[in-house]
């Protein structure tokens, strides 16, 4: 699976939250970009924040897109095993 992990400007250190962001229903990237028009950045306002973030694309799509044969094929099951993996 394609990601991308981002971090505030200093190393990560224990009890800094780190959250993992899983891209919501249709065509939506790991920055919670879609080509259906929705072009959102709120996932790099977290490290501004001093939250560190990791997000994936979903199997099938963008980065992650030769994970599977087609993204029509990819079911709820799968998504949950690629969290657990």
């Amino acid at each position: 699976m394609a990601g991308t992990l981002t971090r505030p400007d200093v190393a990560l250190a224990d009890g800094m939250p780190v959250v993992l962001i899983v891209p919501g229903s249709g065509p939506t990237d790991r920055d919670g970009n879609s080509p259906l028009g929705v072009a959102a950045v709120a996932y790099a306002l977290l490290a501004r924040q001093g939250i560190a973030s990791v997000r994936i694309d979903k199997r099938g799509l963008f980065g992650s897109a030769g994970a599977v044969a087609g993204s029509n094929a990819v079911t709820i099951a799968d998504y949950g095993d690629d969290l657990i993996a």
